[in-house]
């Protein structure tokens, strides 16, 4: 959810500026600006999309499916939405007799599936309960412990459990006091069963961090006693509705900025109540209610998304759950032909290049470039402790070059994505320095890491993001 923002035309916030004016771009070599997870990104599975689409074309068994999502790995998955609220798991062995309609069951088979495929691929699975299972509005455990007593008897791992989505926008009124009530039950059941020692309490997993209704319902959360019942708070952003999206909205600066706030109010809370508590953004995309068809699933969507990733790791978010790895609009795969969307291959990049040190990025803040700085990921074999990882967008209508006058003629790898064809910010095609992205002829994926090599500067076309890598830096705060 998320409340929508009034934008300018297009040509009122995108300048023109000639590429013989170089940004210098320095970072500060004293300390680290942040730290994220070493599993920043993960990705999502909506349970509507498991219980009553039957998965869709997701066919869990196929290599093209498991390629796609082990190149993510390791990941977390969040498996939720508003559906796990009220779904019944309909498990052998039940001791909740409490009658569900057929299409809010969620069967063992699919939860075998789900397990299993979760497994196979490397992903660490965190649940959404079912916290609108309500007597005398407090919620009801026991179909929970039959999920889990079946959960154990077969070996699943789960990583982590949520009770409840955004409950700011409970279709009943259940107050923070009452929430925290719940969490502290399920934190009991959790940690004191052996089994599930290790998972993760995370929550409260609110909708809206920008209005009252919302930030306060998580402020209250934390300090009526729900600090005590997670390891993580957790909040949802979106920048607008689905319905109302336009293409100057994934490219406008202001769009962009209008996240700084959540955090802010998500982060801040969370350590007012427990110095140094963790914040997870537990779900997250473009637009709410599904993503806008032919805006979400398009080259246009990176802007926000790789803006989002840069803004949060700076400002104290440790995970960042994207909306979502299949289903909808926003998904990185298309729901009819499950092949990678423009996201999918924006978040791969991220992941195989970007660490989890953040650097402060010294620029022009005015400018009309956004670009966020990282120590490498240095699990990719190309790269060696000490090199630095720039992410940048130009939000210009004219080519602007990028300098870097703190490192006098080092080798800069450039890997700049670009739409493919005709359809120019709304194509589904993207190129890495020209080549167009796509599985191979054995659905496997490709080589991504074939930087082109520049010194000096950087040329970055009208409306293109991407990643420098300086692999000689020689950072300190990187060895």
């Amino acid at each position: 959810m998320a409340v929508p923002i009034v934008v300018c035309s297009l040509l009122s916030f995108l300048p023109v500026h000639g590429a013989g004016n170089g940004i210098p771009i320095k970072i500060d070599t004293n300390k680290i600006a942040g730290q994220t997870h070493d599993m920043f990104v993960g990705v999502t599975l909506d349970l509507e999309t498991i219980v009553r689409s039957n998965w869709g074309y997701m066919n869990t068994s196929s290599q093209k499916i498991k390629n796609l999502a082990q190149a993510l790995s390791p990941c977390f998955l969040r498996v939720g939405g508003t559906m796990s609220d009220h779904v019944h798991y309909d498990v052998p062995y039940q001791t909740d007799v409490w009658p569900t309609p057929e299409d809010k069951n969620l069967t063992a088979s699919n939860w075998d599936r789900l397990n299993i495929f979760s497994r196979d691929v490397g992903w660490k699975m965190i649940f959404g309960l079912n916290a609108l299972r309500r007597i005398n509005n407090v919620w009801f455990p026991f179909n929970a412990r039959d999920l889990m007593n079946y959960t154990s008897y077969k070996g699943y791992n789960i990583t982590g459990f949520e009770l409840g989505n955004e409950p700011d926008y409970f279709p009943v009124n259940v107050t923070p006091p009452e929430l925290v009530f719940d969490f502290l039950q399920l934190y009991g059941l959790v940690k004191e069963w052996p089994y599930f020692s290790n998972s993760l309490i995370l929550g409260p997993d609110i909708a809206e961090m920008v209005n009252p209704r919302g930030y306060q319902y998580y402020h209250e959360f934390l300090k009526y006693g729900g600090r005590d019942g997670i390891d993580y708070a957790t909040f949802h952003h979106y920048y607008f509705a689905s319905g109302g999206a336009k293409l100057e909205m994934f490219i406008n600066p202001g769009i962009m900025n209008s996240i700084w706030v959540p955090i802010q109010r998500a982060v801040s809370y969370a350590n007012e109540t427990v110095p140094h508590r963790k914040v997870w953004l537990g779900e997250t995309s473009t637009s709410y209610n599904q993503g806008a068809p032919g805006l979400s699933d398009r080259y246009v969507a990176g802007f926000l998304w790789l803006d989002k990733l840069g803004m949060t790791a700076k400002h104290g978010v440790e995970v960042v759950i994207r909306q979502s790895f299949y289903g909808e609009n926003y998904s990185l795969l298309d729901f009819n032909d499950t092949n990678p969307n423009p996201d999918y291959w924006l978040t791969l990049l991220y992941m195989k290049l970007v660490g989890s040190k953040v650097l402060n990025v010294i620029f022009d803040s005015s400018s009309y470039v956004r670009i966020y700085a990282h120590c490498t990921n240095t699990k990719v074999p190309k790269y060696q402790k000490g090199s630095i990882t720039f992410y940048t967008m130009n939000l210009s209508n004219a080519t602007v070059d990028l300098l870097f006058p703190q490192f006098p003629g080092a080798e800069l790898e450039v890997y700049l994505l670009q739409p493919k064809g005709t359809q120019g910010l709304t194509s589904r095609g993207v190129t890495l320095n020209g080549v167009l992205l796509e599985l191979t002829e054995e659905d496997e994926i490709p080589n991504l890491i074939i930087p082109t090599v520049q010194t000096d500067s950087v040329s970055f076309p009208s409306l293109t993001f991407g990643f420098i890598v300086i692999p000689m830096a020689n950072v300190t705060l990187c060895l």
